[in-house]
């Protein structure tokens, strides 16, 4: 490491190396800077004069939570949880359901009206299988407002009722 010149009145000074030995293991500076009673902005003025890159954001919380300082919280213990619902960009209502066929495969959502009419004839979708919302409100997902119905019935269904209105 190049000779660079530190204050003796710097905390640091005669112990940067093992400051930065410790930061290259995985400690935070916060954890360096409360070793040497110093915070955490001289810490980093001081790696920035030594050249050493300093993580950002969020790899300092990846670090911590692979190091088990910090506990990854995703689901009902996290501050943003919603009850496992939200509203997909089309207008369909997503629920949280980790396991099954048609969910997302990183986030884990399926459509609820997939999962009602599933419900409601006791079974998973077959792949030639669609749902249909009756009343044609997307976020009404009543057990009485779905039907099960194959693709092809269904675009037949939906290009009836675009001639009917064209006419």
């Amino acid at each position: 490491m190049e000779r660079i010149k530190f204050y003796k009145s710097c905390k640091l000074y005669g112990r940067i190396q093992e400051a930065v030995n410790l930061y290259t293991s995985g400690e935070s500076i916060n954890t360096i800077a409360d070793r040497y009673n110093m915070n955490s902005a001289g810490v980093s003025r001081a790696f920035a004069k030594l050249g050493i890159k300093t993580r950002n954001m969020s790899e300092a919380n990846m670090l911590a939570v692979i190091t088990g300082r910090r506990k990854y919280i995703s689901g009902k213990g996290h501050a943003s949880w919603k009850g496992g619902k939200t509203i997909h960009e089309n207008g369909y209502i997503l629920v949280k359901c980790p396991g099954h066929p048609r969910a997302h495969k990183y986030t884990n959502y399926v459509f609820e009206h997939i999962l009602i009419a599933e419900k409601k004839i006791g079974r998973f979708l077959k792949e030639n299988e669609c749902t249909h919302h009756i009343n044609g409100i997307k976020t009404d997902n009543r057990p009485k407002n779905i039907t099960v119905m194959t693709k092809s019935n269904h675009m037949k269904l939906h290009a009836q009722k675009r001639k009917s209105i064209a006419r």
